[in-house]
């Protein structure tokens, strides 16, 4: 089942989260409410941002790694041409 690996701490760790979770939610907070007519907003909004989560990991973190390996061969070839090397061409 989809709980076989949570038992000891993973277990224990779950259901704090998911009690926290309630608590903020239901509780004092009073973040839940059973008809959706004020609430129906704040869905809205988790989904947007769950997709903008998602946009951002897969194309704002690949833009990331491109821009770094840039600034590595920019920092490499600043660093050849203070050496004096010849860079691309065959010796």
């Amino acid at each position: 089942g989809p709980f076989e690996d949570t038992t000891g701490p993973a277990m224990n760790n779950f259901i704090k989260f998911v009690a926290v979770f309630a608590f903020i939610t239901g509780g004092p907070g009073g973040l839940y409410n059973e008809t959706p007519e004020q609430t129906w907003f704040f869905g809205i909004l988790s989904i947007i941002g769950s997709v903008g989560l998602i946009v951002i990991s897969k194309y704002g973190l690949t833009l990331m790694v491109r821009l770094a390996a840039e600034l590595s061969k920019r920092r490499q070839r600043a660093k050849a041409f203070e050496e004096g090397e010849v860079i691309g061409a065959e010796e």
